[in-house]
């Protein structure tokens, strides 16, 4: 059986015998905090306190010392440390216009298991959502995990989505606002489930995983059927206190423009998103790099007026442009110069993406991690299991 979570309201007692050792392990799950000096330094501990803890994983063999030696400040050096990667896994789904995605992670953000399936424009939402229960589905049987040990799911969803459900109000193929609550349908599971918008989960992964390691400030966005961007100030994602909407799409660029799908004109979601773009076998020639030259200007338009308002030193881009970013890279770096440079704002750095299909559910699993790997692991340590 999955060990279920424990709690105990007086603070003391066998849950909170383990509590630290459970908060060691969250971390390096975490941070990949590799060094007792990181984890005491990132958790608060003493030096003691930390020494006590990874003795005791170390005796359980859910940690091990890695064989690595690294710098533990001048003229020290120190043996790195290792959280067993088949300790626990963690699933990641995400759902959207044109597809749905599921993988499995393991203790090291290692996909052990994957599958990714395009759905019809023409589908129900009920045939799309049981699609993706069914990849899940077998992600989770394809990958051999039993599942005691898998520590919870994270969904990636589109459009508006709920902090307190596993809900979400978004504009779908072939043409129509949906609302739909899948917490029940995922909540065959038997798991704990965390939720947030794709772009969300696609700039989690670039944060920890991507072009954003060791950028504390930047600004992600995602083109697929619309057009998502998610603003991090000081290594904290910022969000409204009572929802993330991250709809840079539907900003207004034209008052006079083409109707959006949201009721009004001239949203940038017209101009550049994949909701809009041409059929795949038009994507050449001169007319697309055309076409690719106005949207990306587009693009850049809606972009700048983002960075008027806060300006990180970098711009990651991930979604359909990826393919495509020889022609739309320059472009959109031009149309940003002619909104920022007379301002005397300069144009951040403009990354792409790399070509990783899984992102936003890696990332959701790397969020569904940070929510339930530490009552996961105390449970394991209160129920005695030693690492298998």
């Amino acid at each position: 059986m999955c060990p279920k979570y424990r709690f105990n309201d007086t603070g003391s007692g066998i849950v909170s015998q383990f509590g630290t050792e459970a908060r060691v392990l969250a971390e390096m799950v975490r941070s990949g905090a590799p060094t007792r000096a990181e984890l005491a330094q990132r958790l608060g501990l003493s030096k003691a306190s930390l020494s006590r803890a990874t003795a005791g994983l170390l005796s359980r063999g859910f940690i091990h010392e890695s064989g690595l030696v690294v710098s533990g400040g001048p003229g020290r050096r120190t043996s790195a440390l290792a959280v067993r990667p088949d300790l626990g896994y963690i699933l990641g789904g995400d759902i959207e216009g044109m597809g749905v995605r599921a993988c499995l992670i393991d203790c090291t953000k290692t996909v052990v298991a994957s599958t990714d399936r395009p759905v019809g424009a023409e589908w129900s939402m009920d045939r799309i959502v049981c699609t993706w229960i069914e990849a899940i589905e077998e992600v989770l049987a394809g990958s051999g995990v039993p599942a005691r040990k898998v520590i919870g799911l994270g969904v990636g969803l589109p459009g508006l989505v709920s902090r307190d459900s596993v809900r979400f109000h978004a504009y779908l193929p072939p043409g129509r606002w949906v609302d739909v609550a899948v917490g029940s349908a995922l909540g065959s599971f038997g798991l704990p489930i965390s939720a947030a918008n794709n772009v969300i989960c696609v700039s989690e992964y670039e944060r920890r995983l991507g072009l954003a390691r060791g950028h504390g400030s930047f600004i992600a966005l995602l083109v697929r059927y619309g057009i998502g961007a998610a603003v991090y100030a000081h290594g904290e994602l910022i969000v409204g206190e009572q929802s993330f909407t991250g709809e840079l799409g539907h900003m207004r660029l034209d008052p006079h423009g083409p109707r959006c799908i949201c009721g009004g004109k001239g949203c940038l979601d017209v101009f550049a998103s994949g909701r809009t773009l041409p059929p795949e076998d038009a994507r050449s020639g001169d007319i697309w790099d055309g076409q690719l030259v106005e949207r990306a200007r587009w693009l850049g338009v809606g972009l700048a007026n983002l960075l008027k308002v806060y300006h990180p030193p970098l711009v990651i881009l991930n979604g359909i442009y990826n393919a495509y970013a020889g022609g739309m890279g320059p472009a959109l770096e031009a149309a940003l110069g002619d909104e920022l440079t007379p301002l005397g704002i300069d144009v951040p750095e403009l990354v792409f993406g790399s070509p990783v299909v899984l992102k936003a559910d890696v990332g959701a699993a790397l969020r569904a991690a940070d929510a339930f790997a530490e009552p996961y692991f105390e449970a394991l340590l209160v129920d005695g299991h030693d690492a298998e």
